[in-house]
Protein backbone atom coordinates (compact mmCIF):
# COMPACT_ATOMS: atom_id res chain seq x y z
CA UNK A 1 0.00 0.00 0.00
CA UNK A 2 1.09 3.08 -0.58
CA UNK A 3 1.13 6.01 2.37
CA UNK A 4 3.20 8.29 1.33
CA UNK A 5 0.17 10.55 -0.16
CA UNK A 6 -2.13 10.25 2.83
CA UNK A 7 0.29 11.12 5.10
CA UNK A 8 1.28 14.16 3.79
CA UNK A 9 -2.33 14.97 3.81
CA UNK A 10 -2.32 13.88 7.31
CA UNK A 11 0.47 16.02 8.42
CA UNK A 12 -0.83 18.95 6.43
CA UNK A 13 -4.37 18.68 7.83
CA UNK A 14 -2.94 18.63 11.39
CA UNK A 15 -1.08 21.64 11.25
CA UNK A 16 -4.32 23.14 10.25
CA UNK A 17 -2.85 24.09 6.72
CA UNK A 18 -4.57 25.09 3.01
CA UNK A 19 -2.05 23.61 0.48
CA UNK A 20 -1.19 26.64 -0.54
CA UNK A 21 -0.07 27.70 3.39
CA UNK A 22 1.46 24.22 3.22
CA UNK A 23 3.42 24.92 0.18
CA UNK A 24 5.03 27.72 1.64
CA UNK A 25 7.18 26.09 3.80
CA UNK A 26 8.91 24.20 1.15
CA UNK A 27 11.23 26.16 -1.32
CA UNK A 28 9.90 26.19 -4.99
CA UNK A 29 6.81 24.86 -4.44
CA UNK A 30 3.08 26.05 -4.79
CA UNK A 31 -0.04 24.56 -4.24
CA UNK A 32 -0.21 22.61 -7.17
CA UNK A 33 2.68 20.77 -6.55
CA UNK A 34 1.25 19.67 -3.09
CA UNK A 35 -2.34 18.74 -4.64
CA UNK A 36 -0.41 16.44 -6.85
CA UNK A 37 1.76 14.77 -3.69
CA UNK A 38 -1.59 14.27 -2.18
CA UNK A 39 -2.99 12.68 -4.84
CA UNK A 40 0.04 10.38 -5.20
CA UNK A 41 2.61 11.35 -7.53
CA UNK A 42 6.20 10.90 -5.64
CA UNK A 43 8.03 14.44 -4.37
CA UNK A 44 11.53 14.89 -4.50
CA UNK A 45 14.45 14.43 -1.78
CA UNK A 46 14.27 17.91 -0.88
CA UNK A 47 10.53 17.65 -0.38
CA UNK A 48 10.39 14.70 1.78
CA UNK A 49 13.25 15.35 3.81
CA UNK A 50 11.93 18.85 4.70
CA UNK A 51 8.37 17.04 5.42
CA UNK A 52 10.43 15.18 7.70
CA UNK A 53 11.84 17.93 9.72
CA UNK A 54 8.30 19.68 9.89
CA UNK A 55 6.14 16.59 10.74
CA UNK A 56 8.94 15.36 13.24
CA UNK A 57 8.20 11.75 11.87
CA UNK A 58 10.97 9.78 9.71
CA UNK A 59 10.77 9.45 6.21
CA UNK A 60 11.02 6.08 6.61
CA UNK A 61 7.59 6.11 8.72
CA UNK A 62 6.21 8.53 6.13
CA UNK A 63 6.77 6.05 3.45
CA UNK A 64 6.19 2.91 4.63
CA UNK A 65 2.74 2.83 7.14
CA UNK A 66 0.02 5.31 8.11
CA UNK A 67 1.07 7.85 10.31
CA UNK A 68 -1.13 8.49 13.18
CA UNK A 69 -2.13 12.21 13.96
CA UNK A 70 -0.88 12.19 17.76
CA UNK A 71 2.26 11.30 16.22
CA UNK A 72 2.51 14.96 14.46
CA UNK A 73 2.90 18.21 16.35
CA UNK A 74 0.21 20.52 16.22
CA UNK A 75 2.84 22.72 14.49
CA UNK A 76 5.32 22.52 12.64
Amino acid sequence: MDYLASNIKKIRNRFGYSQERFAELFENKNRTKITTYESGTKPDKVYMIRLEELSQVPIYDILTREVLSEEIPLTP
